[in-house]
């Protein structure tokens, strides 16, 4: 399974690396030869960085704040408000599909409060994360009782008790939902290509879409002699905008090793 899942990432990067004529023989070959980073040089990395940024600010403010209201919502629904139907309207909601609220959801975000073609637009609905809230009550509901019995011994508030005890031994679930929010966000393109319409605050996924459709909106320059741009260009592009989510898993994969232990135990 592992093999098969890198063999994506390598195939993507291959084909990223070879010339437009190699893209179009039969049957592929999936060995490098050849490689040039031809593709490479025909990105506007002035646009490109500025979509960068922005998926960047998106995904990582929605996902600090997803992260936080998260964590008070699953710690207060294991251990102060145990209501079977407030978990079962919360699990519903995790299972809705996007296409189901994407009207309602632009009416109230770019109608009533007046964020269309801004990025706030694409945060503040992304503030909130049902499944993630599900994910943290489950962990916190393995904690031991003791240390919540000690804690309020010493004299600790509610407050104190979630800031100096539960918040330390949350940080496996929260990076795993760090990756998994911060991934879902920045992969977005339904929502976020309703929402924004000026190129300059596109995000990647919706930049990738302008660069494998046209070459006349300012995404790329054109090749010399008038002719279209090359086939593997929106890979090229598609490789640079994957290395963040990368990144993130890298950063946090120990604190992902350690929910899943958690889990499987």
């Amino acid at each position: 399974m592992a093999s098969l899942a890198l063999f994506q990432i390598y195939w993507l990067v291959i084909v990223s690396l070879r010339r437009s004529d190699a893209l179009t023989g039969w049957p592929p070959n999936i060995f490098p030869y050849n490689l040039t980073l031809e593709n490479y040089s025909y990105l506007d990395w002035e646009i490109l960085a500025r979509w960068m940024v922005n998926s960047t600010t998106v995904a990582g403010i929605a996902t600090i704040l997803a992260c936080a209201f998260s964590g008070m919502a699953g710690y207060a629904m294991a251990r102060l408000v145990r209501a079977k139907w407030l978990l079962t309207g919360l699990l519903l909601a995790a299972t809705l599909p996007a296409q189901v609220i994407v009207i309602p959801q632009f009416i109230l975000v770019a109608n009533k409060m007046g964020m269309y073609d801004k990025l706030a637009g694409l945060i503040i609905p992304a503030m909130f994360a049902p499944l993630a809230v599900y994910l943290i009550r489950q962990f916190c509901l393995g904690l031991p009782q003791d240390l919540f019995d000690a804690a309020r011994i010493d004299g600790a508030s509610e407050w104190q008790l979630f800031r100096l005890v539960v918040l330390p031994l949350l940080k496996p679930v929260l990076a795993a939902v760090a990756i998994l929010w911060f991934t879902h966000i920045w992969n977005d393109f339904l929502w976020q290509s309703v929402m924004i319409q000026s190129v300059s605050k596109m995000t990647a996924p919706v930049g990738l879409a302008l660069f494998a459709a046209q070459d006349t909106a300012g995404a790329f320059r054109d090749v010399a002699g008038g002719s279209s741009a090359p086939i593997g260009l929106a890979r090229a592009a598609s490789v640079i905008v994957g290395l963040p989510t990368c990144i993130l898993f890298i950063s946090l994969q120990k604190y992902l090793a350690k929910y899943s232990l958690g889990v499987f135990k």
